[in-house]
């Protein structure tokens, strides 16, 4: 159970990080508000976004996290993951989330994994043609170190894993004139290696 649980939070972690890449970019204090997204604008909220999710935006404490996501998540979020591993004893499962249940897991799953290297594609990018809805198609793809929990015949231990996560998320121009994650449904495949 501990395990399916860490591998949920990394689940978890990678729906956001492919989110995560264009929040930051609208998060920045002194950041442009946008009368409508182009595709760049997409592509920057994503690239952000993982810099906050894999702790590489410096100066962002829990509380930071927290905040940013809060503001960039639309209220009626709904985040789906459907979650493979060849990892034995971890049963796949389907997630889903609604805002407030994935920014918790987002930040479990934070203090939980240490993240050694994360890839973020952004592919299929369509604007509407006013500017306020977009899709993406995003695949993360993230090495890291997840803690097992004790099991028969075990002890806890460490494990290198990799998760690839392929996303589709729509996206959406809020009244504040920022980028806002509606809904992200993915696929996640994670995978034990020898080593990192």
């Amino acid at each position: 159970m501990g395990q399916s649980l860490k591998l949920i939070g990394l689940a978890s972690l990678n729906i956001f990080v492919a989110l995560a890449l264009s929040a930051a970019y609208l998060m920045q204090f002194s950041g442009p508000r946008l009368q409508a997204m182009t595709e760049e604008d997409v592509n920057v909220f994503f690239h952000d976004v993982a810099s906050v999710t894999t702790g590489k935006r410096l100066g962002f404490d829990r509380r930071a996290v927290t905040t940013y996501f809060m503001e960039r998540v639309a209220e009626d979020g709904v985040f789906k993951s459907a979650v493979r591993s060849s990892i034995p004893g971890v049963t796949p499962r389907d997630i889903v989330m609604d805002k407030k249940a994935f920014i918790r897991d987002l930040l479990k799953d934070m203090n939980e994994k240490g993240v050694h290297d994360s890839k973020l594609q952004v592919e299929k990018i369509k604007v509407s043609d006013n500017g306020r809805t977009a899709t993406a198609t995003t695949i993360n793809t993230e090495s890291a170190s997840i803690q097992l929990a004790p099991a028969a015949g075990r002890e806890s231990s460490i494990m290198p894993v990799v998760a690839v996560s392929r996303c589709q998320q729509t996206l959406s121009l809020g009244d504040s004139h920022v980028i806002l994650l509606k809904s992200a449904s993915c696929t996640t495949d994670i995978t034990h290696v020898d080593s990192l």
